[in-house]
């Protein structure tokens, strides 16, 4: 199971919030909390990268893994790994 949530105005202390909340009833599980890639190096396949190894280990001890992104662009992204949005929050800023 690949879940993601969508917050806009995220923080990452909102987002471990919304973690524990959203995903309390799953057991053990891995959360992916940030992933990022500068800009002037974006395109390389860098977090392509990151996140299958990530999701390698997970799928390897058959345990669940979560996110939450703070942008919405980011959801097709995180689909192509087989996320599904589980839930769509407005918090921080702009709230």
């Amino acid at each position: 199971m690949r879940e993601m949530g969508l917050g806009c105005g995220i923080d990452l202390a909102d987002a471990i919030k919304l973690h524990e909340q959203g995903a309390a009833d799953v057991g053990e599980h891995y959360m992916i909390s940030l992933v990022g890639v500068r800009p002037h190096i974006q395109g390389r396949g860098n977090a392509r990268q990151l996140i299958s190894a990530m999701l390698a280990k997970a799928d390897a001890e058959r345990l669940p893994v979560y996110l939450f992104t703070g942008n919405d662009r980011n959801e097709a992204m995180y689909s192509k790994y087989g996320f599904e949005l589980r839930s769509r929050a407005s918090i921080g800023v702009g709230r």
